[in-house]
């Protein structure tokens, strides 16, 4: 869209193809999208006539023509992402090679925080990039990666009225503060906006899903230069559809890689023990009637009976004819009938912006921007039956070892059915006929997953920010006061995950039909895995100031003087999804915190020559949590002709404890994997060639928790 003095020129793409492509597809090509974009823009005067704009780059406090500093600034413009097809902040940020080891997608769903997206520059992880928005930080997403590392959710952000992305692949604590040690995406709005705009598009992959719908829509109006104000409004919408593993194919569908050569890792179809939908029991011993979990842990007969039979198994059957547990159960790949590689995702967003002029001198803007982002996750395997036991509760509670028991009578209380007057034998366990006088030894332990519940979950992620600032001159001085306050709302809804008085009371009722599970009722399923909802927020207050001066001149130019402070709140309510400790697989993470932080900073720019430039930066940062730290850094850069040029920087940062690290009320599980010495693993049978290959002599993993520390300390970076 070009605008020349009195003349608007109306650009329509009536047909634009566009590929879209994932890694996790192959690389097959999905259908062209019908794409159309109406817009409608006026522009300034002539570029001969205009003066070259002066902005402020990523990681400096002073406005400059040049975006080329001591440090490296990759610069992404709205046109440039356009161009490529990128439509989110997320896909832009990722397109950048900084962008590497820990950062997170949307397509990443058995995290912590599945649903979320994150960038983690140079590697250092997403609590150690700090995302910034004109310059001014926001909220973090209220769950955190791995139970501890702090972000900012990047599919929160709207994109339709962003000018560029900055990314700075350099520390930049002296600047930001904290969580700057990778580097800084600064994500910066259209100033002005004239006309309007709007585009929708659609598409969908060749297999019949991986669904798009993306639309937009803006207007603007207001001379800034003559009428002294502008105002915009814009709003976006975007849906995304599910990619299941099962459209994507061979060899990302599954555990069994033999045909390639691989190894054969899908257990569901060739052990009876592996849990799968068709329900395996064996014949144990019971030692308390009434508890399901009392089953004993011997086997006392081999024989296995798969509930429901073989007759309709619906990818064949296999047979077991030695071992402890021996028996006939159907076959399963269960990656291929559950899993998927996207989920479900959509998104819609609103922004305004005020932008006027005071007088002369001072100028100011207000900004406010709402959005809202659903993630439907189902990527998951149905719940096994055998659960281990909830982090921090009681460990008597485990359904994992030796496993959960079907008791030989049932009644409608669920307790002292052997001698209740309602007792009836247990329609789920085959052996009750045979041990109506025994119990004890009758029960029939199971292996089974739960596949008609509907299991995954449901992320609404809202976030709400507003800004405002006003920015002038006075005598040689120019300053700049910003105020921004943002509030992340986000309800998680768990599906299919078993409550544990829940299924003991169905087991020791016979209300669940193990049998034929399709004819349970939905009373049944939601009595055994009623929906977790679980609230959490976040939120942030901030007021920044800054004042920059030219001191005196130098051979290279003026040397630049910037003084700054900033005072922000901070706050976090996480809460835990299983508070009273009563559903199976639900993670028991929780964090809580609040702080205030007070800082000052400076800057100071000398040009020694035209060809050498020098930047030192330094901000001090204090913790009402009662630590502080300051953060040094000098930056050269050296440009011995046009063509060519050296930069070099040197600095010192620190990442603040998150709240989940330090609040005292915090706390979340970790897994840490070790391997044993080679020596111990062969005295073991770990590393033998052929036979058995004694599992417990490799890699194992030892469950933790972890609980804040108040008294923990920044970490440290050079």
């Amino acid at each position: 869209m070009r605008r020349r003095k009195g003349v608007l020129t109306l650009k329509m793409n009536s047909i634009r193809e566009r590929l879209l492509a994932s890694s996790m597809l192959g690389g097959a090509i999905l259908m062209a999208l019908a794409s159309s974009t109406v817009a409608h823009a006026q522009t300034a005067a002539a570029a001969a006539t205009a003066e070259v704009e002066e902005i402020v780059v990523t990681g400096s406090l002073f406005r400059r023509t040049d975006t080329e500093t001591p440090s490296p600034v990759t610069v992404m413009t709205s046109q440039s992402l356009e161009a490529a097809g990128i439509t989110t902040v997320s896909d832009a940020i990722r397109s950048v090679s900084a962008d590497g080891a820990g950062s997170i997608g949307t397509g990443f769903q058995s995290g912590f925080s599945g649903g979320g997206a994150a960038v983690s520059l140079r590697g250092l992880g997403v609590s150690s990039t700090l995302v910034l928005q004109d310059g001014l930080r926001s909220t973090n997403f209220p769950i955190s990666d791995d139970g501890h590392n702090a972000y900012v959710d990047l599919n929160s952000i709207a994109f339709s009225m962003l000018s560029s992305v900055e990314v700075l692949k350099d520390g930049a604590s002296s600047i930001y503060g904290a969580d700057a040690i990778g580097g800084v995406v600064n994500l910066k709005m259209r100033k002005t906006f004239n006309g309007w705009k709007g585009s929708f598009e659609a598409g969908q992959a060749n297999r019949g899903d991986a669904e798009h719908q993306r639309a937009e829509l803006a207007v603007g109006f207001g001379n800034y230069e003559e009428q002294g104000f502008n105002f915009y409004v814009g709003a976006e919408y975007q849906k995304d559809g599910r990619v299941r593993l099962h459209d994507v194919g061979f060899p990302f569908n599954t555990l069994d890689l033999t045909r390639i050569g691989g190894n054969d890792l899908n257990s569901a179809d060739s052990s009876l023990v592996a849990g799968t939908p068709t329900a395996v029991v064996v014949r144990v011993a019971q030692t308390d009637l009434n508890n399901p979990l009392a089953g004993g842990t011997s086997i006392l007969s081999p024989n296995a009976v798969a509930l429901g039979g073989t007759a309709n198994c619906a990818n064949g059957s296999f047979t077991v004819s030695t071992g402890a547990v021996q028996g006939a159960s159907c076959k399963y790949d269960l990656q291929d009938q559950f899993l998927e590689s996207q989920p479900e995702q959509t998104r819609y967003a609103y922004t305004a912006k005020l932008s006027f002029k005071v007088n002369d001198n001072i100028e100011g803007y207000l900004t406010g921007t709402y959005s809202n982002n659903f993630v439907s996750i189902r990527s998951a395997i149905p719940r096994s039956i055998r659960e281990t036991a909830i982090f921090g509760g009681n460990p008597a509670i485990s359904a994992s070892v030796p496993g959960i028991v079907l008791p030989v009578y049932v009644c409608a209380s669920g307790t002292n059915c052997a001698t209740a007057p309602d007792r009836r034998l247990n329609p789920n366990n085959p052996f009750a006929g045979a041990f109506a006088n025994d119990p004890s030894n009758g029960a029939a332990r199971i292996y089974y997953r739960f596949a008609d519940l509907p299991y995954g979950s449901d992320r609404s992620n809202e976030v709400i920010r507003g800004a405002a600032g006003l920015q002038g001159s006075f005598d040689k001085w120019n300053w700049k006061i910003d105020a921004v306050a943002a509030r992340d709302n986000l309800q998680l809804t768990d599906y299919g995950f078993l409550n544990v008085a829940g299924l003991l009371n169905a087991i020791n009722t016979g209300s669940y039909n193990f049998v034929n599970p399709s004819q349970n009722t939905q009373a049944v399923r939601t009595a055994i895995a009623p929906n977790v909802v679980t609230p959490s927020n976040s939120q942030m207050l901030s007021l920044d100031g800054s004042v920059t001066r030219e001191l005196w001149e130098l051979p290279g130019g003026p040397v630049n003087l910037a003084l700054g402070a900033q005072i922000r709140r901070e706050e976090l309510v996480n809460n835990t999804r299983v508070p009273k400790f009563d559903v199976f697989g639900l993670n028991r993470a929780q964090a809580y915190g609040q702080h205030t932080v007070k800082a000052g900073f400076f800057e100071v720019e000398a040009p020694f020559t035209k060809q050498v430039v020098v930047d030192l930066s330094g901000r001090y940062d204090s913790y009402s949590e009662g630590f502080s730290h300051f953060s040094p850094k000098i930056g050269v850069k050296w440009t011995p002709m046009k063509e060519l040029a050296f930069r070099g920087t040197y600095s010192e940062g620190f990442r603040a404890p998150t709240f989940a690290e330090s609040g005292p009320r915090s706390q979340y599980p970790g897994f840490s994997t070790f391997v044993p010495p080679a020596a111990f693993q062969l005295q073991h049978g770990g590393l033998t060639s052929g036979g058995n290959i004694n599992p417990y002599a490799q890699s194992y993993s030892l469950g933790s928790g972890n609980a804040g520390n108040p008294d923990l300390q920044p970490e440290i970076s050079h």
